[in-house]
């Protein structure tokens, strides 16, 4: 008798500012000035409709002996949960293809300023590669998180800021860089002034390069910052108006607990970077996905995603041994003769609803 086989699984304080980082200042790479017209922009790599739906491959380190894993899968996916409410009023959400456990003690001590040699191999092609490290630091001291470049397709985020239930905040934060956000305190192009007109507006070429943050300034201390999340520094800018620091915004520093939005202009400058930026436009799914190829695979990853439906179509489509099989969309189409018969401990078969993209 033939069997198809269908699991659908839901998922559905304050701190030191600086004590520790979001991410690194020392960005391997800077995007600049956005060309306005990539925020129309469709190239052919992206063959779905709105929301764009990013896929993500999760790395979590633990020592070479096993010990010490960097994180639980269930706070990695309750992370991912929190960072696409962040988006999804920008018409970007996710889907997440695996979650992969991997050994070595050096990249569970994750050294940043490191990362171009030692990540390189884990990186996931396709996709934008989220490690999880037990600890995180570079020359500067310990870090939360780190998008290594602006903009990119992989990212660092320490352990203990995914498991903390009151930041719900930096792997958003640290995706906005790969999506072409700045720090709204980015200084490397000039220091933003507050007025958005007359003489001494500068924001279309200061600062983040957006006119609907405010003008920023790294938070020196969280002691400019109220309990209710309210700035109360009187720091000015060049021309003597105060800064009014934008508190609020994820791409900024300060309490964590008080981050909870983007901008539109962020929104519109990180779809562009989506649209624009080849490994991001890779990494992006369709609406639908059709698996028609008659096959067995008995080993590695094979992961298909799509906003609406994943079907397979296949009369003789076979996943046994220790591949890892795992598709997720809004709708899971199983046809008969598709067979799922992964060996216990070492291959699964997983078919999931997508919680991050509705």
């Amino acid at each position: 008798m033939k069997k198809i086989i269908l699991l659908l699984l839901l998922f559905a304080g304050s701190y030191a500012a600086n004590a520790q980082r979001d991410c690194t200042k020392k960005m391997r790479k800077l995007a600049g000035k956005m060309d306005t017209t990539l925020l129309h922009q469709r190239p052919a790599g992206i063959t779905g409709g709105a929301p764009y739906m990013l896929k993500l491959f999760v790395v979590i380190f633990a020592n070479s002996d096993g010990t010490d894993v960097a994180a639980s899968q269930a706070d990695v996916r309750r992370q991912i949960a929190n960072m696409a409410n962040f988006y999804a009023p920008h018409n970007i959400c996710f889907a997440l293809g695996a979650i992969q456990q991997v050994n070595n003690t050096t990249l569970n001590g994750m050294d940043a300023d490191d990362e171009e040699s030692l990540l390189d191999p884990y990186v996931r092609t396709g996709y934008i590669t989220i490690f999880v490290h037990n600890s995180l630091f570079d020359d500067e001291g310990s870090l939360n998180g780190s998008a290594y470049g602006i903009p990119n397709y992989y990212l660092s985020i320490v352990g203990s800021a995914v498991a903390d239930t009151n930041n719900i905040s930096t792997l958003a934060h640290e995706m906005g860089h790969c999506f072409g956000l700045y720090h709204t305190f980015e200084d490397a192009f000039g220091e933003e002034s507050v007025a958005r007109t007359g003489g001494c507006s500068d924001c279309e070429d200061d600062g983040d390069y957006l006119c609907d943050t405010e003008a920023d300034r790294d938070p020196i201390s969280e002691s400019f910052i109220s309990n209710n999340c309210t700035y109360t520094g009187a720091r000015t800018d060049d021309c003597g108006r105060i800064l009014l620091m934008e508190i609020q915004n994820i791409m900024t520093y300060g309490r964590r607990p008080c981050r909870n939005h983007f901008s539109s202009g962020q929104g519109s400058r990180a779809r562009g970077y989506i649209v624009s930026d080849a490994e991001l436009t890779d990494a992006t799914a369709g609406d639908n996905v059709n698996i028609f190829l008659s096959f067995t695979y008995n080993d590695d990853y094979k992961i298909y995603l799509a906003k609406n439906t994943v079907t397979f179509q296949a009369s003789n489509y076979i996943a046994t041994g220790s591949a890892k099989v795992s598709a997720s969309a809004n709708a899971i189409v199983v046809k008969a003769g598709t067979q799922f018969r992964p060996t216990v401990n070492s291959g699964y078969t997983v078919l999931r609803v997508n919680p991050y993209c509705q």
